[in-house]
């Protein structure tokens, strides 16, 4: 069965749940712990006066109060000692309010290119990892991790920030003109990226990547543009809703599709549009989804960069069986999506576009491919009128059926 691009997703969010578990399961054994130790006094018949027991309901209330005083001053501690003092206490008490810090890893490294401040729960395990990369065999391992298959770009951050989230987090993508370019005549580039414990993405990790990424074009010579701190609240984060394509903003990512006529929805409902980034980001998103039902049928994403060549070049190699013995580097097209290319700023672009299934048999899907391919085409002109973007090539007329097993 073809690997679909958001099972990437997937399996990142399950590998950060068996990770929350395993927390879990430590803080359970710890309070365990406590409360064995705590049993006696608890079962024992209560012999003292109204004034012992006041004086220990006292004692109890500056304990708590104690205890919820350090952990409030540990992310003030850690704030200022980890990351050269970039990141803010505030943020990290969003992203971990009830964890039992220590320090971890601290590094700043401008001749290696490399920031790196993990925060940890244990001597083996970290809670939260902020780094930061401008060599390029680290950049090219990162965006790798993050982006073996190409998903769909489904977060938008606040307008200024060129980033986006994968399955392990935020990651802000930036080019570093005081650094000019690589061994291979590619521009040098800041990558920053925020793991940390849970699956959803909140305010607070994006407000330390946004943080972290500025430190860290400063300590390491990147010479990017400050970027503008993200607002606290999670307004702001809050998914965008669907408008009908009719409404779709001209110059917005999802701007095209108010000109462009759609094959009929199968379910007969109308069709909804999504914005999920500005038209600026690293990789962009759009979606075309299932009014009756609120399901995506359509994923549009323009991902842009000489990095971005790969992902796609595995995701056709493993999905897609040329009928006709075309190269799988190649645009091509399946009954599953398709990939279109160009040329922006000099470095390479891919356009991809996903059609989901309706339910739980694959070939049911909303759109075949001969209707998925012109709306690529539309889909891939317009990005590139909008960034400039020359040399496109969209996927042939031939619609290759899709590699099995």
């Amino acid at each position: 069965m073809a690997t679909e691009p958001s099972r990437q997703q997937d399996q990142g969010q399950e590998r950060e749940r068996e990770r929350e578990r395993a927390q879990d399961q430590d803080q359970d054994q710890e309070r365990d712990e406590g409360q064995k130790g705590a049993g006696p006094a608890r079962t024992a018949k209560s012999t003292a006066t109204g004034f012992l027991v006041w004086t220990a309901a006292t004692l109890a209330m500056i304990a708590v109060a104690g205890f919820a005083t350090k952990q409030y001053w540990q992310h003030q501690w850690f704030a200022v000692s980890l990351c050269e003092g970039d990141l803010r206490a505030s943020d990290l008490a969003d992203v971990l309010p009830d964890q039992r810090l220590q320090a971890g890893t601290d590094e700043a490294d401008p001749n290696r290119g490399r920031m790196r401040c993990h925060v940890n729960r244990d001597d083996r395990h970290y809670v939260l990892a902020a780094d930061a990369y401008t060599d390029p065999a680290d950049v090219r391992r990162e965006l790798a991790l993050g982006f073996a298959i190409p998903v769909g770009a489904r977060w938008a951050f606040p307008t200024g920030i060129p980033g986006l989230a994968n399955a392990f987090g935020p990651v802000i993508i930036q080019d570093c003109p005081d650094l000019g370019r690589d061994a291979l005549g590619k521009k040098r580039k800041l990558v920053t990226t925020v793991h940390s414990m849970g699956d959803d993405l909140s305010p607070g990790q994006v407000r330390i990547a946004v943080s972290m990424a500025n430190g860290a074009s400063q300590r390491l010579g990147c010479g990017a543009d400050p970027l503008p701190t993200p607002p606290a609240g999670s307004d702001a984060y809050e998914p965008p809703s669907a408008v009908p394509p009719a409404e779709a903003a001209k110059g917005t990512v999802c701007g095209w599709l108010a000109g462009v006529t759609l094959p009929k929805n199968p379910s007969g409902a109308p069709w909804g549009v999504v914005p999920h980034t500005g038209t600026d980001a690293p990789v962009t998103g759009c979606s075309l989804t299932d009014t009756a039902s609120g399901k995506t049928a359509v994923e549009f994403s323009g991902w842009y960069g000489d990095w971005t060549d790969r992902p796609f070049e595995r995701l056709l190699t493993h999905n897609v069986s040329p009928s006709d013995g075309g190269d799988t580097r190649r645009p091509m097209m399946s009954e599953e999506f398709g990939r279109a290319t160009a040329r922006c700023d000099g470095e390479a672009a891919n356009f991809l576009a996903f059609g989901h299934a309706r339910g739980t048999d694959v070939s049911d899907r909303y759109l075949t491919g001969r209707q998925l391919r012109p709306l690529l085409d539309a889909f891939a002109k317009d990005q590139a009128e909008l960034r400039g973007c020359v040399d496109l090539e969209p996927p042939s007329a031939t619609i290759h059926p899709a590699r099995r097993g």
